[in-house]
């Protein structure tokens, strides 16, 4: 999937956001781990976690990106800032962001490599990509996924960066959709 939601589909993505505590929760682990003043966040949809993301931590820089702009409107509403670009194609230079997250991204997208290389590429010191674990289908409030994750195909999946200095997979489980996390730290 790489022309985005529509505006129906990305509504009832946040409606789901309402519903289950887990994006919460996941929301409040990812703004623990930010590294330095600026965020990229990659498929963010509505801006529903961006949002809350500005809001909270006051002294970093948010950038969001999605591959149409069908949530215009809303982002306008929200003050935020958020380009059109493809998580294969991220029309920003090299290492532009300190810190670049794609949460429930990957699984949606055809290349998952160029995804990951991509981000990889804009990131300058933190590079953070969260799947769901596991056949999530029938609890998916988007568009059906391409591929599924365990942990062994996950950290197969960055076999495609080179140039990292630190790689750390993690799990951050919840009772109703457990998140696979990779952080790939390159200073």
């Amino acid at each position: 999937m790489s022309n985005g939601y529509t505006l129906e589909e990305a509504t009832h993505l946040e409606e789901g956001w309402f519903f289950y505590s887990h994006a919460w929760e996941l929301a409040f682990h990812l703004m623990s781990r930010f590294r330095g003043e600026s965020v990229l966040d990659v498929g963010c949809g509505t801006g529903l976690a961006l949002g809350l993301y500005q809001n909270c931590k006051l002294d970093i820089k948010f950038q969001g990106c999605e591959p149409n702009n069908v949530s215009q409107d809303i982002w306008n509403k929200r003050r935020l800032n958020v380009d059109v670009s493809s998580a294969t194609s991220l029309n920003y230079a090299d290492n532009s962001f300190d810190t670049v997250i794609a949460s429930h991204v990957l699984e949606h997208i055809e290349d998952e490599g160029l995804a990951i290389n991509e981000m990889a590429r804009v990131a300058k010191k933190r590079l953070i990509i969260i799947v769901p674990h596991g056949n999530v289908d029938d609890k998916n409030h988007g568009s059906p996924h391409l591929r599924y994750y365990n942990r062994v195909n996950f950290v197969k999946s960055f076999d495609v960066i080179d140039n990292f200095k630190v790689k750390n997979p993690y799990s951050l489980p919840h009772n109703h959709i457990d998140n696979l996390i990779m952080e790939i730290d390159f200073e």
